[in-house]
């Protein structure tokens, strides 16, 4: 019982385990999953802490030296309380919220403002009160040939940002700001952390 308590034990903390090897420097903590398997496994999560949507203020972020991955920036929301209706579907929340981020040089790499309705809602059959959300950007189907087609992302930013997707430049400084431009009393009721992950 003692041998499968510390094995639980060392799974859980190396699975988390800071990803202190890539000198990550700025807000937030950046963790590694070592037994992230498969191209859509999250192996890298930059958490950047709670962020309030139920007041209108803005937040700065540092970000330097991130790994260089295809990373999505968005929003984790859990309800605080059970809910019958899955958040994904029923996308409770709708501040507006603007999302602005540059790199060193001054390049805008992400720029988006919209109603949180808008953005796109993600979640798995076991966490129902639990939605990752986020933005996507502009894409088309475009001819390739005949009955070929291929997707066509318009509108691509500096570092590969296209809605809150980027993909950061080794030993890069990003500026982050999230602004809350209008606010949403009822974001009292989850709980909301910032986060990025690869």
């Amino acid at each position: 019982m003692v041998k499968t308590r510390w094995f639980i034990f060392a799974f859980l903390f190396i699975s988390t385990v800071p990803a202190c090897g890539n000198g990550y420097r700025g807000d937030g903590y950046l963790s590694y999953n070592w037994f992230a398997i498969g191209a859509y496994a999250v192996r890298y999560k930059l958490n950047l802490g709670c962020i309030e949507l139920n007041r209108i203020t803005t937040y700065s972020y540092t970000m330097t030296n991130l790994p260089n991955e295809r990373f999505t920036l968005g929003l984790e929301i859990a309800a605080k309380r059970y809910t019958q209706k899955p958040l994904l579907d029923s996308r409770p929340l709708n501040p507006i919220v603007r999302v602005h981020l540059s790199n060193s040089s001054g390049v805008t790499v992400i720029d988006e403002t919209a109603e949180l309705k808008k953005w796109i809602w993600s979640g798995s059959s076991d966490r129902l009160n639990e939605s990752f959300v986020y933005r996507a950007g502009i894409s088309r189907l475009k001819q390739a040939g005949d009955n070929k087609f291929t997707q066509e992302y318009t509108g691509v930013l500096g570092d590969e940002g296209w809605g809150t997707y980027f993909t950061p430049k080794r030993n890069e400084r990003y500026n982050l700001q999230i602004e809350i431009i209008h606010a949403d009393r009822d974001a009292v009721d989850y709980d909301i952390r910032l986060i990025a992950k690869a």
